[in-house]
């Protein structure tokens, strides 16, 4: 399913004869998807196997068509996500300008807290702060929050603290992805999808704001 045009290729399992058909997106993707079947002639209780692509992520990222979001990370790297990795299409070319984040600084914060490479502790979760932070996310509106500690990959005992936070926002407790709807707020954190040194902050902050897109399109 594409913005523009939506592909169908459907194989027929005794045969393995292939028939494609392509038909114009619209607004509702699935209105796209039922209208390229219908094309191809698809008997859908015949049917043994559905297999869904879609650029719907993609194009909301490219459009920046984003529901609005949030987020929290340890004192001191706020601007991580900005700063990049110092690198540029041209590394020489001081001037010129690279995309803005998808998290506008303004709707970046910090707390204190803190934990070292080997996934110690060095200083607990201020939850007074988080509490400060949930106030501010909650009169926002926020429909997304990427909690994005520094090394939180290496330990979960500190991503629990989280709840402090969430907690404040969500009304009647945290709602986090299992089990969510569009238009609920989801609550991307980092270290606890993918425990590992990749989950940076830039997925993690993306995923959070792509869910609720992708999940308006799954509920359908």
């Amino acid at each position: 399913v594409g913005g523009t045009f939506t592909d169908v290729c459907v194989m027929s399992r005794p045969s393995g004869e292939l028939h494609v058909a392509k038909v114009p997106s619209t607004g509702d993707p699935i209105e796209g998807v039922l209208g390229g079947l219908a094309e191809a002639g698809v008997d859908l209780e015949k049917m043994a196997l559905f297999c869904h692509g879609t650029t719907v992520a993609t194009n909301a990222l490219i459009t920046r068509r984003l529901p609005p979001a949030a987020m929290v990370t340890t004192r001191g790297f706020r601007d991580v996500i900005e700063i990049r990795r110092s690198t540029r299409s041209d590394l020489w070319d001081a001037y010129k300008d690279v995309a803005p984040p998808y998290i506008r600084r303004r709707d970046r914060f910090e707390v204190s807290e803190r934990i070292d490479y080997a996934g110690e502790v060095v200083t607990p979760l201020d939850e007074s702060e988080a509490r400060e932070v949930a106030a501010i996310l909650r009169k926002r509106g926020v429909q997304t929050i990427a909690v994005c500690f520094v090394n939180a990959y290496a330990t979960s005992g500190e991503e629990e603290d989280k709840g402090v936070l969430v907690e404040e926002v969500t009304p009647g407790g945290a709602a986090e992805k299992g089990g969510v709807k569009s238009g609920d707020l989801i609550v991307e954190i980092g270290g606890k999808p993918v425990k590992n040194i990749g989950s940076y902050m830039t997925a993690i902050a993306d995923n959070g704001r792509l869910t609720d897109v992708v999940l308006h399109l799954l509920e359908k």
